[in-house]
């Protein structure tokens, strides 16, 4: 317990990459196992699990839990050592979610993530039913915010407990979908 460090509030949390955030291509057999969950869902053509409609955000989302929990363990466990290797740092799995479907007219607001559980974070982009990319908005270390547009199984990386992000152009589509990894420092307990 020697090595824990504290923190209980944003100032606190430790900048763990030069630039708060890193778009890659998510490796392929991470995506071949996102891709096959998701092809399952697109066939069974079933109701998303839970219906958002607050400050913004219009979108649905299926639980990858529910549905495929041997399958997002694989993921979240599989991309865990990608996001140590890029923040340097012990991550521990805190959170997979399903797969977001945000629907036309669709915005997120600025925000930064869970302190306690969501330190760095990963969006991977899998569908959309649109050409124009609808892009993501990651204010760096540096405070410059920087248009982010990804293509399917782009992932961007970012410090989310940190790094302020957000989606603010309404979205034109129909649907763009992506799913996101959550993970926390292994090393730093929030207090």
């Amino acid at each position: 317990m020697g090595n824990i460090k504290y923190f209980n509030n944003i100032k606190d949390l430790p900048r763990l990459t030069e630039v708060g955030w890193a778009m890659v291509k998510c490796p392929d057999d991470i995506l071949s196992i996102i891709n096959r969950c998701y092809k399952q869902l697109v066939e069974k053509q079933p109701r998303f699990d839970v219906v958002h409609s607050k400050a913004g955000i219009k979108a649905q989302l299926f639980d990858i839990n529910q549905h495929f929990s041997k399958e997002g363990k694989e993921i979240l466990e599989g991309l865990k050592p990608i996001h140590e290797e890029w923040c340097n740092q012990p991550l521990e799995s805190s959170m997979i979610w399903g797969v977001r479907s945000y629907l036309e007219g669709s915005v997120l607001p600025i925000h930064t993530d869970n302190l306690q559980t969501h330190h760095v974070a990963s969006t991977i982009m899998i569908d959309s039913d649109q050409d124009e990319d609808w892009a993501l908005q990651v204010q760096g270390h540096d405070f410059n915010v920087v248009d982010i547009y990804q293509k399917k199984g782009g992932m961007v990386m970012y410090e989310s407990g940190k790094c302020k992000h957000a989606r603010r152009e309404p979205f034109k589509g129909r649907f763009y979908r992506n799913l996101y990894v959550h993970y926390k420092l292994k090393n730093f307990k929030y207090k």
